[in-house]
């Protein structure tokens, strides 16, 4: 259903964003969580809840705190080596943010400009 999704979820390691991420790699999807280096055991736990041979290499973590412009283009960066245009992989980004907004609007301009950048906006 969202085989040609790459999806970033900012605040994706725990709760809701970690339920989003879930569902997003269960339904096709590539999806990188960015989240501060703290949330790396839950993301972790995250990733052993979705494990299998339909998901792997679905879903990435990037240390990233929005607050962090530079963190945050590390973060896009990843995802366009690791599944994007440069993985030869392609597909339309979604961006979910349940960490703050922070720097992912000012870097967006970062993936590649032949996607469709849609945002969803949880929280600001």
């Amino acid at each position: 259903m969202l085989q040609n999704v790459i999806a970033i979820v900012s605040g994706g390691a725990s709760g809701l964003g970690a339920a989003t991420a879930s569902y997003l790699v269960r339904n096709g999807a590539r999806v990188v969580v960015a989240d501060l280096p703290a949330a790396k055991e839950h993301f972790q736990k995250l990733e052993a809840s979705v494990s299998g041979d339909d998901v792997s290499g679905s879903l990435k973590f990037a240390e990233a705190d929005v607050t962090s412009e530079d963190e945050v283009s590390s973060a896009l960066d990843m995802t366009e080596e690791d599944f994007g245009e440069h993985g030869k992989r392609g597909g339309s980004y979604v961006v979910v943010f349940y960490a703050k907004l922070a720097h992912f609007a000012k870097c967006t301009h970062l993936l590649h400009h032949t996607h469709y950048l849609h945002i969803l906006i949880q929280s600001m």
